[in-house]
Formats: C-alpha cells, structure tokens, sequence
C-alpha cells in the first residue's frame, strides 16, 4: 500500500509540474499582450503599459499584423532596455520611443519604411548597428540626444 501511494505521489507531482507549467507560460503570454493596446483592427500598436526590461514583440502572432508603432506607445518607459519589433512594422510613429533612457537596443525588421521625428528622441544609451534595408525616410530629429548611436551619420532623408 505504502508503494502504490508513493507512485501515486510521484505521478502526481509530475503532473502538477505539467499543468504548473503549461499554465504559468500562458499567464507570462497573456500578461505581456494584457499590456499592449492596439488599434481595432490591429494593425497599430498604440500604447505599451509594462515594465519588462526585454520585450520580444516578433513572438506573439497577436502582433503579426502590427505594422505601425504608434506615436508615443513606448515613451518615457524608464525600464526598457531591448525590444524587437513584430515582423511586419514599416512605420515607427512619432516619438515612439522618446524618452527612454535605458533602450540599449531596438531590433528593427527590414520592412521598416519610416522612422517618424523624434521616434528616438533622448534615447541616451540606444545602439544601431545598421537601418533597415527598406527604409525610405527618417524624420526631424529622429535620433536628438540618442549619445551612444553606433551610426555614424543618420541622415534626414534617406
């Protein structure tokens, strides 16, 4: 008897670990998207409300309709520091990014078209290797007060 409830236990406990496990990954997902607005069709990504230091945004298929990062959806978050855009974004909104100071890193996919004024504004610590391939424009003061900008010239038009 004493056998079967040890079996039992342990079946039990990798179970749980299962479930346990199943079930905290979806509340991790379900979290990241419960602090992101989007516009009604999708397409727009309006506000970020979170507090993540890394956001990976090209994992979630929610996103994969997101081709424009809205203006000031990201602004003055003061915790972030890398983010990798949904697959799809051609457009980064105005001031978008602005102000926030700890963004090492943005992981722009090619298809990014335009990078409207101010998009990086005060981005002190932001570092980009390289532009997307696709991009056609760069706005008025995109990249202000951006210190650690790998670039060496950003121009205005491109």
């Amino acid at each position: 008897m004493d056998l079967i409830t040890k079996k039992n236990r342990v079946l039990l406990f990798i179970i749980s670990i299962f479930i346990s496990t199943t079930v905290f990954g979806e509340q991790v997902k379900g979290s990241i998207l419960n602090e992101l607005e989007l516009s009604e069709n999708k397409d727009t990504l309006l506000k970020y409300n979170g507090n993540h230091h890394i956001l990976d945004l090209s994992k979630y298929d929610e996103l994969s309709n997101v081709k424009v990062i809205g203006r000031k959806a990201f602004a003055h978050n003061h915790k972030l520091r890398d983010v990798i855009l949904p697959h799809k974004v051609q457009i980064i909104g105005n001031g978008a990014f602005e102000g926030c100071e700890k963004l090492t890193r943005i992981y722009m996919p090619d298809c990014v078209e335009h990078i409207e004024a101010g998009a990086f504004w005060e981005c002190s610590m932001l570092k980009i290797d390289e532009l997307p391939k696709e991009l056609k424009t760069i706005g008025e003061n995109a990249f202000v007060k951006c210190r650690n900008l790998s670039i060496t010239e950003i121009p205005n038009e491109v």
